[in-house]
Formats: C-alpha cells, sequence, structure tokens
C-alpha cells in the first residue's frame, strides 16, 4: 500500500542540503558600542532567511538592505543542516565589516529588553528576555548586502548574539 509522504520546505531543504545557520556572540560589548553581521548574498541564489537577536542586557536592533563595505570583516563560517553533504552557501557571512553607507533601513529600530543569551520566548517582533526573532522569513535577493546591528543600551558592558538560519534557493 502506498502512501504519499509529505514534510515541509525547510525540511526538504535540509535533506538537499541547501540548509545552513550562522551566528556570532559578541562579548562584552561596551555600553552604546555597535556590532554589526553583514550578509553579502551571491548572484545564483536568493536566502530565504530566519534571524534571531540576543543580549544580556537591553539592545536595539536594525536591519539595512544594499549595504555598502570598504572593507567587509572577519568571515564567518556556516554550517549545513545535512551532514552529509560537504554543500556550502552562495552567501558570505561577516562580523564587524567597515560600513561606509548603511543602505535603506528594513523596517523600524527595535528596542529589546535584556535577558540571557540564548533564550527568550519567540515573537514575530519582539520577544521578552532579550531575544528577537523574525518568525517568518525574509527573502534576502542575489547580489546584495544586508546589515544587521545591534546597539547596546544596557547601561553596562553585554553580550549580544546574531543567529542566522537559511535556506537556499536558485534563481
Amino acid at each position: 500500500m502506498g502512501l504519499h509522504r509529505t514534510i515541509t520546505t525547510p525540511h526538504q531543504r535540509v535533506h538537499e542540503g541547501v540548509m545552513f545557520t550562522v551566528g556570532y556572540t559578541w562579548d562584552g560589548v561596551a555600553d552604546t558600542n555597535v556590532v554589526e553581521y553583514l550578509v553579502s548574498v551571491g548572484s545564483n541564489k536568493t536566502l530565504h532567511s530566519v534571524l534571531s537577536a540576543s543580549g544580556s542586557g537591553d539592545f536595539d536592533l536594525e536591519i539595512f538592505e544594499g549595504t555598502t563595505t570598504s572593507a567587509d570583516g572577519t568571515a564567518l563560517t556556516e554550517f549545513d543542516h545535512n551532514r552529509i553533504t560537504a554543500n556550502s552557501s552562495d552567501a558570505a557571512f561577516y562580523r564587524d565589516p567597515t560600513v561606509t553607507a548603511d543602505g535603506t533601513q528594513l523596517g523600524p529600530l527595535i528596542h529589546l529588553p535584556g535577558g540571557a543569551v540564548g533564550q527568550g520566548n519567540k515573537g514575530s517582533l519582539v520577544g521578552a528576555g532579550g531575544e528577537n526573532t523574525y518568525d517568518s522569513e525574509i527573502i534576502f535577493k542575489t547580489s546584495t548586502k544586508y546589515l544587521i546591528r545591534l546597539t547596546n543600551v544596557a547601561g553596562a558592558a553585554s553580550d549580544l548574539l546574531v543567529l542566522h538560519t537559511f535556506y537556499e534557493n536558485g534563481i
């Protein structure tokens, strides 16, 4: 008896070896200091992205599209959720770029209350405990740079985290 099995698209992307995660934690960011995460999308595939950020103290979050840099920063390595494949992403990921123009801000500045890094409740825009997760995916277009900026507004040093889970889709 043949049964038809269905799985979600993200689950299928894991099987295909095109679902990835990349991120970085900045430890002890001084009050009022900024940390930045840069995504440079390649020319062959879009990124279907879910972003989350958290901090041990209050912080502000901004996302920009069409960012210009004079130096992309320190490269970060993504990992493929399918550990059988040796695939890598068409995009490149960096921390601490040298930004010459922010680009277009996507949505408002979001203020988040502090909590333990990596903990908190998911919300459509804002979650408690210092975490922000976009539950809906954001599709990053090809040949474009995206900047995620976190500003520590805790009144003291704070740890800040950006976590980016995505799958790629050919154009």
